[in-house]
């Protein structure tokens, strides 16, 4: 027997069936952005220590993502490190400028943290281990891309970005950047470059995910930002 409840009058806009996102269980943070302030703070890790992020500055909410900037709009996701194993992964629009879209850092001093100019890819560990990865998969017009980082804590760093299809193009650097200073988890707001960017969900975890594991995490995002009309590439 199926059992169907109807509310009367009841709109939903917007909707969407949250599931737990891969590996929920190495998740610390987990957020989908946009609509309005609340439920762009909130963290969607079951059991999650933060269990909601602070807002930084005067972020925009727009149906699709939240408007950040690198420079003073975003989110405090009231996490810090950087210096450890982690995973960061983002599906976000192109930047204007240059911009700082998440990672572990404030106001650019030894920063573990995503920027981007254009659709392009940079990433500083500590600001000895780094990536340019100027030949990145575009973001097309209309839509929005997945970008990840994974660091091992030692000296591998790999970045990954969408290309439309379930595989991820990967760069990998190999150095020894030693400790840095521990930073705050920020989404917008890291104090590196003046451009902005939307961003309609981001998560951090506190190991380095495999690419297989990265494509699930893909695949989640595109079903699950589907719903409100996010086309990921």
């Amino acid at each position: 027997m199926t059992v169907s409840i109807k509310i009367p009058n009841a709109i939903f806009s917007n909707f969407i069936d949250y599931a737990l996102i891969p590996f929920d269980e190495d998740a610390i943070a987990f957020y989908m952005l946009g609509v309005d302030e609340l439920s762009s703070r909130k963290n969607l890790v079951f059991d999650a220590l933060n269990p909601q992020s602070t807002v930084v500055g005067m972020p925009a909410y727009e149906a699709t993502g939240a408007l950040i900037s690198g420079s003073a709009n975003g989110f405090d996701t009231l996490y810090t490190g950087g210096n450890g194993p982690h995973t960061l992964v983002g599906v976000h629009g192109t930047t204007s400028g240059t911009s700082g879209v998440f990672g572990y850092a404030l106001n650019g001093v030894q920063k573990s943290a995503f920027f981007a100019n254009g659709s392009q890819v940079f990433y500083n560990q500590n600001d000895i281990l780094r990536i340019n990865w100027s030949a990145a998969p575009a973001i097309p017009a209309g839509r929005q891309s997945l970008t990840g980082f994974t660091f091992d804590g030692v000296s591998s760093l790999i970045a990954y970005r969408s290309n439309g299809t379930s595989t991820l193009q990967t760069l990998s650097a190999t150095a020894g950047p030693g400790a840095g200073v521990v930073q705050p988890l920020r989404i917008g707001a890291t104090g590196v470059g003046t451009g902005a960017t939307r961003i309609s969900s981001f998560a951090a975890y506190k190991r380095v995910l495999s690419a297989s594991e990265l494509s699930a995490v893909y695949e989640f995002f595109k079903f699950s930002l589907g719903k409100r009309g996010v086309v990921v590439n």
